[in-house]
C-alpha cells in the first residue's frame, strides 16, 4: 500500500470543502498564470462570524497533489464549514519553489496537514470515558505524564491530553515508531491532534512522531497563523 498525504488525511479530518468551492472553474493554460496565482492568489473564507483571508500557497495539497496546478481564487468571500491546508514545520512556512523537495519527501517529513472546521476538539467529548476505562483496565492504561501532557497507552498507539481542562484543550492520539502488526507498505507513524481555537472552531491536524515533543509550539504558532490570516481578512473589510 503506497502512502499518500491526501488518503491518509482524508480518514480522519471532518468537514473539509471541496476546494472547487473557493476556486474559479477556469483552466490555466500557462506557466506564467500559474506562477501569477501562486505569488498572489488569496482565498477569501467565512465560517460563521470568522473570516480568512489565506494565501494559495498554504494550499498545496488541495491545489497542486489535486489538480496539478495553482488555480485562480474567486474574488468574492465564500461561506464555509471548514477548510485544509498545508505547510512545512518548523516555521509553518507554505509552498516556495526553493523548498520543492521537502513537499515531495515519502512520509509526513516535515509536513503538517491542517483543517479548520465547525465543532469542539475530541479530547473535550472523550476525556472522562478515557480516565474510566483506564481505571477499570479496559483498552487504555495511565503512563507517566510526558511534555506536559497527560498520557495513556493503547495497543495501537498512545493519546495525550492537555492538563488544564479550564484553558484551550488539545488531544493528541500517536500511532507507535515500530511498524504495525500486518502492515504493508511504507509507514510514517503521525500524530492526529485535536485543538480548541476561536469560538466554535477546532484545528485539526497531523505531522510526524518525531515533532511530538514540540506539540506546544506547533499549535501556537499555527492558531498565530490563523491569527494572521484573520488580521489580513479584517483589514480588507475595512
Amino acid at each position: 500500500m503506497k502512502y499518500s498525504h491526501s488518503s491518509m488525511y482524508g480518514k480522519w479530518a471532518v468537514m473539509l470543502i471541496a476546494i472547487s468551492i473557493l476556486l474559479t472553474g477556469c483552466g490555466l493554460s500557462s506557466e506564467e498564470k500559474n506562477a501569477m496565482n501562486l505569488d498572489a492568489g488569496v482565498v477569501k473564507i467565512e465560517i460563521e462570524v470568522h473570516r480568512f483571508d489565506i494565501p494559495l500557497r498554504y494550499m498545496y495539497q488541495q491545489t497542486i497533489e489535486t489538480y496539478g496546478r495553482w488555480p485562480t481564487p474567486k474574488l468574492e468571500r465564500e461561506s464555509v464549514g471548514g477548510l485544509s491546508l498545508s505547510v512545512l514545520l518548523p516555521a509553518m512556512r507554505p509552498y516556495y519553489k526553493e523548498d520543492d523537495a521537502k513537499w515531495k519527501v515519502q512520509g509526513h517529513g516535515d509536513r503538517v496537514e491542517v483543517a479548520l472546521a465547525k465543532g469542539v476538539p475530541r479530547g473535550v467529548l472523550s476525556r472522562k470515558a478515557i480516565f474510566d476505562f483506564a481505571e477499570q483496565g479496559s483498552f487504555y492504561r495511565s503512563e507517566p505524564d510526558i511534555y506536559g501532557l497527560i498520557h495513556f497507552s493503547e495497543k495501537t498507539g498512545n493519546l495525550y491530553f492537555t492538563k488544564n481542562e479550564d484553558g484551550p484543550d488539545v488531544w493528541i492520539r500517536c500511532g507507535t515508531p515500530e511498524l504495525p502488526p500486518k502492515w504493508n507498505g511504507f509507514y510514517s507513524p503521525s500524530c492526529m491532534v485535536d485543538s480548541s481555537y476561536r469560538s466554535g472552531l477546532v484545528l485539526r491536524y497531523v505531522y510526524a512522531l518525531s515533532y511530538l515533543a514540540q506539540w506546544k509550539k506547533i499549535d501556537d504558532n499555527l492558531k498565530a497563523m490563523f491569527d494572521q490570516f484573520a488580521l489580513a481578512a479584517q483589514t480588507q473589510t475595512k
